[in-house]
């Protein structure tokens, strides 16, 4: 589908089917994706205007047209299915964690509810909520504000122990990176945390009903939209590996230090 005027998309026969180079990637193979070696322009104004497809390297007879969309690879294959992975720096992917509330205090329920878009899940008392995720070296850049508010409520003692922790806080972006992580917290309230984070993001695993080493096999039986959906779970379970071992880490280093400043405990991670 091509935008030929802002807001306005249409299927033009020919140009429509040549696709952009993530999509001609080898899904199994260490390399980069192909470089675009065409690219698509409006000629004229307004109506009038036709859409013209301009070679923008030597192409030689045989050779695959594939043209560049200005999207991220990402955007190619979750919003377009054009894609057969993503780029590492592309990896970012939305979660929506299960949050077991049925025996919560009424001000955490209360607190989620003011802040966070939540819903209700699978089972009475259950609600769920938007996150993000992504491949990153620290939990603060992996895991969005939204999970790390929730997280926070969930393993707080107290209504004001709560407001005290976050005073001055207020990123609770659905977006991965920026926002407080695990700042101000110590010891045990710090793995307490940590814990419920590990018990949300195993929420998000547990959507899938089969593993990565299972989808691994799948790929290469599979063709079309069934191939891109498996690669998609395949990248989404990825990510979700990745933040579970940073979080088993942090687990473990606050058990070393209890979450203290290097300035204070004089051990580094």
């Amino acid at each position: 589908m091509v935008e030929v005027q802002p807001g306005r998309h249409t299927l033009i026969p020919v140009i429509d089917v040549i696709r952009p180079p993530e999509a001609a990637w080898n899904a199994s193979s260490d390399a980069l994706p192909p470089l675009p070696n065409c690219e698509l322009k409006m000629e004229g104004e307004g109506e009038d205007s036709i859409p013209v497809l301009y070679a923008t390297t030597n192409i030689q007879p045989g050779e695959q047209l594939l043209r560049a969309m200005d999207l991220s690879s990402k955007d190619l294959l979750l919003q377009h299915g054009l894609a057969t992975r993503v780029k590492d720096e592309d990896v970012r992917v939305q979660v929506d964690p299960c949050a077991e509330t049925q025996s919560a205090p009424f001000w955490q329920v209360q607190k989620l509810s003011e802040v966070l878009d939540v819903k209700p899940g699978r089972l009475q008392g259950d609600i769920t909520f938007r996150g993000e995720l992504q491949s990153a070296k620290s939990l603060e850049q992996a895991i969005s504000g939204s999970l790390f508010f929730a997280a926070r409520v969930l393993s707080c003692g107290s209504e004001k122990d709560l407001d005290e922790e976050l005073q001055g806080f207020t990123d609770v972006s659905t977006q991965a990176g920026g926002s407080i992580g695990l700042d101000g917290l110590f010891e045990e309230r710090r793995q307490r945390c940590i814990s419920t984070l590990n018990r949300l993001l195993l929420s998000c695993r547990g959507e899938f009903t089969t593993t990565a080493k299972e989808d691994e096999k799948l790929i290469g039986t599979l063709e079309g939209n069934r191939r891109t959906a498996t690669i998609y779970r395949l990248e989404k379970k990825r990510v979700l590996e990745d933040v579970l071992q940073l979080l088993e880490e942090e687990k473990e280093e606050a058990k070393e230090t209890g979450g203290l400043p290097f300035a204070v405990t004089g051990l580094r991670r």
